[in-house]
Order: C-alpha cells, then structure tokens, then sequence
C-alpha cells in the first residue's frame, strides 16, 4: 500500500469522534490514543528508514503529547481541548494513513508496548520545572502592602506550629494540614484576627502547606525540628497563581503592577511565585515554570570523560592538567566584615544606627555570597558543556566541615558547587559520578602501586615502584577519571578510548583483599 505523505489524516474535529474514541475521557486513554497514532507515523517510515528518521517522529510525538497536556489543565476539558489540538496541529506530524480502521490492522503488537515507553517519557513533562529569579523594584506603597503579607504569612506560621507544637507535646495528637486550612476562615470572622482579611487567602494556605512539608522532613530525618520565624532578617511568601510577569513588571495580586529586571524570558507556564526580601532589604520574585522540556536521557556512549579532584589549596584539579586556584571569597573580605562586625556591635540594639549597621553587615556578607555563586556557575557551566561525564569523589562534607578546616570548607563551597553541576549535567544529558575516595591520592595513577609514601608533600608524587613522577593533584584526579569509566562500563555505557581507559589488573593488585568491597563502594 502507498502512503500519501502530504494527505492529512484527520480533516475536520468531528473526524475524530468515531464509535471507536468516544470512550477517551481520561488523561491515560488520550496517551494510548497519541501512542496509537504515533505508532504509525513510526511504521509509515517503513524499515528501510534510518534510525534518525525514526528517532525523529518520536520525538515530534512527544513535543505534540506535550502540547496537549499543556493546554488541558482540567480533566472535565482534556479530552476536548486535546483532540482540538490534534486538529490544528496534525499538519506538523508525519501522519500517513487514511482512517481510523487502517490504525487497528497495522497496529499489531506494536500498540501496547510502544504506548508504554510513550507513557514512561512523558512522566517527565510533570517533573521538570525550572525557577527564575528576578529582582523587583517596588514603591513605597507597594513595600507596605508587600509587608502586610510577609507579616501575615509568618503569623500563621508561627500561629499554627504553636498549635501542632502543644497538641503533640500534650495529647500525642498530629494535626493535619487539612484540619488547621480549615481553621483560616473562622478566624478572619473572628475581630481578634479580622486583620487576616487583609493577606491574599492563598498566600495564608502556602504558609501551611511550608509548615506541613517542614514536619515531613523532620520526620524523615532531611532537617531539624520547624522554627519559630522572625521579623528580622528574611522573609518570604509564595502565590500558587494570579502573578502575570509584562515586559519589565509582575503583577503581584493584592500588590498590583511592581518593577522588575526581566534579565531571562518566561518560557512555559507559571506555577508558583515566591517573593522573598533579603537580609540587605532587597525584594526578589522566584518563578517556578513548567516549560514542558522533555529532559534528554543520559548518554549511552561516552566520548569525554574528565576527573576532578577538588581540595583547599585548588579549588579544582582536572585528569586534563586544568587547575582552578581557590578564590577565597570569605578571606578576601574578612578584613571589611571584621571592621562593620565591630561598628555593629557598638550600636545601641533597637535604634536607627544598628539597622543601618547591620545593612552595612549583610550587604558585605552578600557580596561574598554572590561572587561564590556566579564562580561556582562558570566553572560548573563548562565542565557541563565541554565532557559526556564528570567523575568526582564522595565526599563526606559534613564530617570535614566539623574539623580544623570548618571555615575553609564552608568558604569554598563544596555543596553548592556539586548541586550546580548536577543539574546543568542533567539538563544535558550527561553523568555525574561518584566514586569512592579511598587512596586516590597515594595510587599511581601509572601502575597501580599505593602506598602512603608515594605522596612526598601536597605538591609532588612520586611512585617507589615505577618512579612516575606527577602533580600530586593531577595525578589523583586521573584515578578518580578511571575508577568512575569502571562504574560508568558497569552500568552499560560505552566509553570511547578518548573518554579514558582503565587498568583493571592494576587495580586488582592494588586491592588484593578488599577487591570486592570496592566495587560494591562503587555500586
């Protein structure tokens, strides 16, 4: 049979609802559906087609997918909205049967499985959200009515931990979220908090829902018991919806029209919206998008691969011979923190002069903040843009942040660092690896002999058995690069002899009794 690559499939909306589809009225039948016709855009291709072609309509079936689901936000409207977009944008898909009855002969076993992994990649439509953060110039006006939500939010804070606090503490009871939401309405009818009225009601909700979602993570042992919040310092409340962003201004309900640096374009739909106030009196808004971006899979094959050994002394050292110097951002300013510390302490507590002074403080603590973020961006940006994978070692932070070198550790930012990289890898498809740091800096990373004398000082090494000479922190960095392709292989990557080799009978040598318990380290 020949297919007529340019005839439409579907020619007018009332085509589509035949005996056979009326029935669609759940998000998953609108999947199956999708899959049904994606399923043949595939086999049209036929099988001479080349897996680019193929891999092609696939993925015009998921971007189109994604347009549906973005247009239908509620159940009662999704199957309408959906099959409304199928008619508009069926001329955009390489769709070559002529009916519905075709669709069932040809679609065979194909139909259910392909469906399936249609279903799996679409999960990640719903996952994926991004957050940009813009800087907000409001007017005085605008400042006061932002206040009286800050204020009102913290209130309910406060309010309802107390409550939850005294009835687990006294009667062994868990009051649910759902239960203290139900309470909101009775006390803006109450005069004593007739003043709630003021706060927009889903501003008053989200404080609950952070309540609720701090108890969750107490329990799962993620953070300490919820606190009390204060006044001073920062604060912060989120709208679930009604924000509109404008050229340069945001519509903030209950606000009204604000300034603002729109230095990044909205792509997607606006989920939330946390406007915040920092410690220096800045306003931000936080706007959670959902662009839709189906995030790509990890590579299969690997050309580059890269090992980094991160220390105090270099930031950075790569399996590349690239040495990034530590900045020492807190150091660098410690003298002028050192000095406003002390001009803050002589203030009298209360008056004009110590907010001022502490201003002075938390603006000097935030440059440092910001210049350790925006090195941290560079440098993860282009070890994301420039390797398949990177390989570091796992570290364990927390217990090195408790040592002698507490202050260095927190200075450079090892966390911060490792989450940035993280993600921009994951957008990109690419491994982030960690491997067990046991004895990377006494290996040679030339035959394998490890002993602690190898490392002659921070600098040099030197191996007593082949005499290879190296950078100490090169030389350790090249061990991490092939302890992680071990792992990378182990998961069913291919690995480029370009990306890194591995010497497998080096490494058994090294570890002659624990061989076993390093691979499971690395699982």
């Amino acid at each position: 049979m020949k297919y007529n690559m340019r005839e439409p499939i579907i020619h007018h909306p009332k085509d589509i609802y035949s005996d056979d589809l009326y029935g669609f009225f759940s998000p998953f039948c609108l999947i199956l559906f999708s899959g049904y016709l994606s399923v043949f855009q595939v086999r049209a291709l036929g099988d001479n087609q080349s897996t680019d072609e193929h891999g092609l309509a696939r993925h015009r079936t998921l971007s189109f997918l994604s347009a549906i689901f973005r247009k239908a936000h509620k159940r009662q409207t999704l199957i309408i909205q959906g099959f409304q977009e199928l008619s508009i944008l069926y001329g955009t898909l390489l769709l070559t049967l002529n009916d519905i009855e075709d669709y069932k002969q040809r679609g065979g076993a194909f139909f259910s499985s392909y469906c399936l992994l249609t279903l799996i990649e679409l999960s990640s439509i719903f996952q994926n959200m991004k957050a940009n953060k813009y800087h907000i110039k409001p007017n005085q006006e605008q400042i006061e009515k932002l206040s009286i939500q800050f204020g009102h939010a913290r209130f309910i804070h406060n309010y309802m931990l107390s409550i939850k606090s005294d009835a687990y503490n006294e009667y062994g009871v868990n009051v649910s979220r759902y239960s203290l939401q139900s309470m909101l309405p009775a006390m803006k009818r109450e005069n004593m908090y007739s003043w709630l009225k003021d706060a927009h009601s889903q501003v008053l909700q989200s404080a609950l829902l952070h309540l609720d979602t701090a108890f969750k993570n107490f329990f799962a042992k993620r953070a300490k018991f919820p606190k009390f919040k204060s006044k001073y310092g920062k604060q912060s409340c989120q709208y679930p919806q009604g924000v509109k962003i404008e050229d340069n201004k945001i519509f903030i309900p209950k606000v009204g029209w604000v300034k603002a640096v729109i230095h990044r374009e909205v792509l997607g739909k606006i989920k939330t919206v946390t406007i915040s106030k920092d410690a220096t009196g800045k306003y931000y808004a936080s706007v959670l998008i959902d662009d839709g971006f189906i995030a790509p899979k990890l590579k299969t094959h690997i050309d580059k691969v890269i090992g980094v050994d991160m220390g105090i002394a270099l930031f950075a050292t790569t399996s590349d011979k690239t040495t990034v110097k530590n900045p020492r951002f807190y150091e660098r300013q410690l003298k002028s923190l050192k000095r406003k510390q002390q001009s803050l302490s002589r203030k009298t507590k209360g008056s004009n002069r110590y907010a001022k002074a502490r201003i002075r403080v938390a603006k000097a603590h935030k440059k440092v903040s910001d210049a350790r973020n925006d090195f941290q961006h560079k440098i993860s940006k282009q070890l994301a843009n420039n390797n398949h994978a990177v390989i570091l070692e796992r570290l364990n932070i927390k217990g090195m942040s408790r040592s002698r070198l507490a202050k260095q550790m927190h200075d450079i930012g090892w966390t911060s660092f490792v989450e940035k990289l993280a993600y921009k890898l994951k957008d990109r498809g690419h491994h982030l690896v960690k491997v067990n740091p046991a004895y990377t800096s006494q290996e040679c990373s030339c035959c394998g002999h490890t002993e602690k004398n190898n490392r002659k000082t921070q600098d040099k090494f030197e191996c007593l058995a082949c005499e290879h000479k190296a950078n100490a922190d090169h030389n350790a960095s090249i061990n991490i690069k092939n302890r992680g392709v071990i792992e990378l292989k182990a998961d069913g990557n291919t690995v480029s002899a370009r990306g890194g080799s591995v010497r497998l009978a080096s490494i058994s040598q090294q570890f002659p009794v624990k061989r076993e318990a390093l691979f499971i380290a690395l699982a």
